[in-house]
């Protein structure tokens, strides 16, 4: 179940199952399911995948319809809700998660809430579950406190987390201060960056929004494809 307000990770070992020691993880800003062929994208990057990380989905009876189609379990965040839709950050796993929280903080501008989601899945091979999460970072500040704030309350729950983690999205760094601000945090919780071959990623003044960092695991390759079915690009990363 979701608990609906991250306090802490909580520290669990000896998990049996999960997901396979080699696995696929796709993050992809599916901005609020406005391509038509969202639908076709979403079930060509689930094949093969193991972990898919949404940001902008909307809880519609396509989305959910398509999720219970294809087998997946996942959980949302809520950011807003409008005319009986939902929209926010989405995790979903062909695997049960052991534990799973909400952070929501709203824009500092509009007050419109961005979410994120952290979650744990047992890990085949590792004594502790790997550590997800999934960000939608603040997009409309004059300054960089509230981001900061975002970044740095999420960041810290993974301090002193013994497994393996990773941290991804659409974290909005659309200029030199952002992704700096960013860059300075993750080296201090010791997270390397993935590197994207061939790197389609949506740029604002040529500064990628989307990132998977990682910590405690092995890139084998890591990919950001043009997408049709978004005005983002897909990240993969096994």
């Amino acid at each position: 179940y979701l608990v609906e307000r991250c306090q802490r990770v909580p520290v669990s070992k000896d998990f049996g199952g999960g997901l396979s020691p080699q696995f696929d993880l796709v993050s992809w800003n599916i901005h609020k399911l406005q391509q038509g062929s969202w639908q076709a994208e979403l079930t060509r990057l689930a094949s093969g995948s193991d972990l898919l990380l949404l940001q902008e989905a909307v809880n519609s009876a396509g989305l959910a319809s398509w999720f219970a189609t294809h087998g997946w379990q996942w959980q949302q965040s809520v950011a807003f809700r409008y005319e009986n839709l939902s929209a926010g950050v989405l995790t979903a796993a062909k695997t049960s998660e052991v534990y799973t929280c909400a952070i929501r903080v709203p824009e500092p501008a509009i007050r419109i809430p961005k979410s994120s989601l952290v979650t744990l899945y047992p890990l085949q091979g590792s004594r502790y579950p790997l550590l997800v999460m999934n960000i939608h970072g603040i997009n409309f500040e004059l300054g960089l406190a509230a981001y900061k704030r975002q970044f740095t309350t999420l960041l810290a729950m993974s301090r002193r987390y013994p497994g393996p983690v990773i941290v991804a999205g659409d974290f909005n760094t659309w200029d030199e201060k952002r992704q700096l601000l960013l860059t300075t945090l993750l080296r201090k919780y010791r997270f390397d960056e993935a590197n994207f071959t061939p790197d389609s990623r949506r740029r604002f003044f040529a500064h990628p929004l989307g990132h998977i960092y990682y910590r405690g695991l092995t890139v084998l390759s890591a990919e950001a494809p043009a997408s049709s079915g978004s005005d983002h690009a897909p990240l993969r990363i096994r």
